[in-house]
């Protein structure tokens, strides 16, 4: 059991599993929380994204500051915190919510940005200071409070402040992992991924979060159009084709693909005011980017290393289709009189898709920590 909480990623991965198949009970279950609406997008937003962002920045840190990964005691009150703020998210929003639940992301934002300026690591300062951002907006959802009195102006501003960490993130793993595989494996093919690009779509989404909580939609819609266009472009730069061949990658780049749909479908939805479309498009940013990236990513410590790469069972690659597939019937099967309800049925493909990566995240709770965790080989520019 030690083991276990000397490595970041091995709780907060697991909880990440945990929260995702839980939340969406609140639709299936009646009375499972006093307001399903709120403690379903809180719990998916925060709960499931901050647990995997916290499972992920934590794994990444010490190759930011050269320091060995922190656990035991420091990582059990990261945990603690989190489940508090679950606990309190079950009565509904108000000002105790609002007060427990950002206390996490305030500690994890904290330790990061302290290790990150005693490491005068600079170019990772912004993720460091990601969690501090998403526990203030943490706290607007939590307490109920309405900018500019948009009740969804948060959620939303959340659902991109996501975005952008994926922007960051995934603009640097996805090509770095499909280099590292093409060349371990011979094959032809550049892999072109200039930073500066990564770093203007983030900027763009952040602006966009910006503009949206201050009420200016249709310029918050055009820098999110401007930005899922431009992140669609980006991959095709990538190799997507060629990284078919590894499951590992194909799942990665089809986060990807989703990462810049959704952007371009809120982009889209905000600049013509269409309320409907709006919803549909962050659902297709937290279900469909922030859900198949984060599996594709915490996968990656559940894969079967082989010589210079990772392979996936085929219980993950199973979850990652079954997750693809929750956030398509979400955000395009319109209500029929007669038919399935689109929104149950998206909820048992989510929560069959989660409890298959558990099953395959399982068995690797309990052996040694290989590292790197989430590459089999570590060339110059993987992140982790």
């Amino acid at each position: 059991m030690r083991a276990f909480w000397l490595a970041p990623h091995r709780p907060f991965f697991l909880l990440a599993g945990l929260w995702a198949a839980v939340a969406p009970l609140a639709w299936l279950i009646p009375g499972l929380a006093a307001d399903p609406r709120f403690w379903h997008m809180h719990e998916l937003m925060f709960g499931m994204g901050g647990a995997a962002a916290g499972g992920y920045l934590l794994t990444a840190l010490p190759g930011w500051t050269g320091r060995p990964p922190h656990g035991g005691g420091t990582l059990q009150g990261l945990v603690a915190l989190w489940l508090l703020a679950r606990v309190a998210a079950v009565g509904g929003t108000g000002t105790p919510a609002a007060l427990v639940a950002p206390a996490y992301f305030a500690a994890l934002g904290l330790l990061l940005t302290r290790d990150v300026a005693a490491a005068r690591a600079w170019a990772k300062l912004p993720l460091a200071l990601a969690p501090l951002a998403l526990g203030l907006l943490d706290a607007t959802v939590a307490g109920g409070w309405a900018p500019g009195g948009d009740p969804g102006a948060a959620p939303r501003a959340a659902a991109l402040m996501f975005s952008a960490m994926i922007a960051l993130v995934g603009g640097r793993a996805v090509p770095a992992f499909t280099r590292s595989w093409l060349t371990h494996r011979g094959l032809p093919g550049v892999v072109r991924a200039p930073a500066p690009l990564a770093a203007l779509a983030a900027a763009m989404i952040l602006a966009a979060a910006g503009l949206t909580l201050a009420g200016w939609h249709h310029a918050a819609g055009g820098l999110l159009a401007a930005a899922g266009a431009t992140q669609i472009a980006r991959q095709m730069f990538w190799q997507p084709l060629r990284a078919a061949g590894s499951g590992a990658l194909a799942m990665l780049h089809g986060a990807w693909a989703w990462h810049g749909l959704g952007l371009l479908l809120a982009g889209t939805a905000l600049a013509a005011g269409d309320a409907a479309a709006q919803a549909d498009a962050i659902h297709a940013i937290t279900m469909g980017a922030m859900g198949t990236m984060i599996l594709a990513l915490a996968g990656r410590a559940a894969m079967i290393r082989q010589p210079g790469e990772l392979a996936a069972p085929p219980i993950l690659a199973l979850g990652f289709l079954l997750v693809s597939a929750a956030a398509a019937v979400r955000v395009a099967l319109p209500p029929v009189d007669g038919g399935p309800d689109p929104v149950r049925l998206s909820a048992l493909l989510w929560i069959g898709g989660w409890v298959a990566f558990l099953a395959a995240l399982g068995p690797a709770l309990g052996t040694p920590a290989t590292r790197p965790v989430l590459s089999a080989a570590r060339p110059p520019d993987n992140p982790a």
